[in-house]
């Protein structure tokens, strides 16, 4: 099941990295080793970014064994687009099933130091 309301702030042109902790149903830290992921953020159903396993997206351990999905958002990626609210989601596949694992919105803000 996704976390929802997995919202986060972001400022025009930053670096950012954002951390998915995902658990199984019971509450334990899952172990998403060997897992795919995928991770998007839209406007109007328009797809802006993408950061897939190995290209911007990994998988790094908490409380347990690779149970994070780390997103690394980089200055490139958002220096270009227009404050607002945009709607992003993660996915993994992990032993060919796939699982939507957060949801949520980012708000990004105006930075008057982008450039």
């Amino acid at each position: 099941m996704a976390a929802e309301n997995q919202d986060f702030t972001l400022y025009q042109g930053e670096d950012e990295q954002v951390d998915f902790y995902v658990t199984d149903s019971d509450g334990s830290p899952k172990t998403l080793t060997g897992a795919g992921i995928e991770w998007g953020m839209w406007l109007s159903g328009t797809r802006l970014l993408t950061k897939t396993t190995g290209s911007g997206a990994s998988l790094v351990n908490g409380l347990g064994t690779n149970d994070i999905v780390r997103v690394a958002i980089a200055k490139a990626d958002s220096i270009s687009l227009q404050p607002g609210a945009y709607y992003h989601e993660c996915r993994i596949v992990l032993s060919g099933s796939e699982q939507v694992i957060a949801v949520g919105h980012v708000l990004l803000k105006l930075s008057m130091t982008k450039d």
